[in-house]
């Protein structure tokens, strides 16, 4: 397989990942954890809509700055999208990095 549709898929795969993450932890803390949402800044799907916007919200849970909140479910709702959000951020990045980088490198097929 081309080194261009390789790198473009697995950047859309993070892509993915980081978004359904994010969409994941917006929708669920506005829905069933108010005070974690409002702790978190109250993030919206727009506002987090592209890589760059969604850094508050990936620092947030990199830094697991919602271990201060007193309800439980908080947390535990907080730390089952960390990694997922992490690894979907991140990989997003790399990949993007990479994808280009094979775009100079090759060109497009």
């Amino acid at each position: 397989m081309d080194p261009f549709w390789t790198s473009l898929a697995v950047f859309a795969v993070f892509l993915t990942v980081e978004s359904l993450a994010s969409w994941s932890f917006i929708r669920g803390s506005r829905k069933s954890h108010p005070v974690l949402w409002e702790h978190a800044g109250s993030p919206t799907l727009l506002g987090d809509s592209d890589l760059i916007s969604a850094w508050g919200t990936t620092r947030y849970l990199m830094r697991r700055e919602y271990e201060v909140l007193e309800d439980s479910s908080d947390r535990q709702f907080a730390e089952r999208l960390r990694l997922p959000m992490l690894i979907g951020y991140f990989g997003s990045w790399l990949s993007a990095g990479t994808f280009f980088l094979c775009l100079f490198l090759f060109g497009k097929p």
